[in-house]
This record gives structure tokens, sequence and C-alpha cells, in this order.
């Protein structure tokens, strides 16, 4: 269990800093500057702690298909993370999309940035997951 949550938070932290920070992904998916400098700057301490936990739920969820199909090929398993990654971040769009815009950070999100908010989800994800499964390996050798 100790090598898992290791690798996972190295994964985020490695991810978070070049896909984010490094590489400015959510802006270059969304067009959306403004809404992510507010999450990933102004907002960071709480918003990286949410990530956090958010991320381990949908790469949790991705874990039991994995384990189910019994997935050892490292293009497979990012598949499934991607597909579990969609589904639920299409829900979330689905959701906020279907009600009014409010000034809930999530809600002006998702009306702005309209389904890129799920590309970009799909690529953190899928990033973080696949940074874990290497670091993972190289734990347990």
């Amino acid at each position: 269990m100790i090598p898992n949550l290791y690798a996972y938070l190295l994964s985020f932290a490695f991810t978070t800093v070049l896909i984010v920070y490094t590489l400015n992904v959510p802006t270059l998916v969304t067009g959306e500057k403004e809404l992510v400098k507010t999450y990933y700057l102004t907002n960071y301490k709480s918003n990286l702690i949410l990530d956090i936990f958010l991320i381990a739920i949908y790469l949790s969820i991705a874990e039991v298909g994995i384990r189910y199909w019994k997935l050892s090929d490292i293009w497979k398993k990012l598949i499934v993370v991607a597909i579990v990654t969609c589904c639920i971040s299409s829900a979330f769009y689905m959701y906020f999309i279907s009600t009014p815009k409010t000034s809930h950070f999530f809600s002006r999100w998702f009306h702005t940035v309209g389904f890129n908010a799920v590309i970009y989800d799909m690529i953190l994800v899928t990033g973080t997951y696949y940074t874990y499964d290497c670091l993972l390996k190289k734990f347990t050798l």
C-alpha cells in the first residue's frame, strides 16, 4: 500500500508540474487563461488538494477495470483510464451545462470551455496514471 501511495503522490506532483505549470496544457486545450489562472494560481492550495483526491478517485475506478480484465499492457491500461475519465468528466460536464451558469468555479469552467474540459481531464489523469505505473514498477523491483 505504501509504495502505491508514494508512487501516486510523486506522479501527481510530477504530472501537475509538467502538464499544468510547465507546458500550460489547460490553457492550450481550453483557451481559457483566466479560469486556469484562478484554479491553478489564485486558489492553488485548496484546488491541488481537491485534485489529489479527485484524480485518485478516477484512477481507483479505472483500476477496477484494469484488474477485472487483468490488463498488463500499459497502452490497454491507458485506454481504460482515458475511457473512465471521459465518462466521469462527461457526467460532470452534462450536469453543469444542464443547469444555469453560477459563480461556482466548475459551473463557470464547464459553461465557458465546454467539452474541452473533459479532454483536458483525460490528458491530466492519463498522464498521472502513466507516471504512476512507471514509478510503481521501479518501486517494486
